[in-house]
């Protein structure tokens, strides 16, 4: 979360949530953070290659927005 908020906004994000569920047999990771540019924001990915992976495509999708 810290390095994708580095990359896209030169800050680190505060982080509001992080929450993990099953969906139709699939991982799927939400990412809530709050930032100066994007204000409060929320990304989602699936978990295909690895959790880390997950949760940088989830935070990437909130900053990116």
């Amino acid at each position: 979360i810290e390095a994708v908020g580095l990359l896209l906004e030169g800050a680190v994000p505060r982080v509001v949530a992080v929450d993990w569920v099953d969906a139709d047999g699939s991982r799927v990771v939400t990412v809530v953070v709050d930032s100066a540019r994007a204000g409060r924001s929320a990304g989602a990915a699936v978990v295909r290659v690895s959790r880390a992976y997950a949760v940088a495509r989830a935070t990437w999708a909130a900053l990116a927005g």
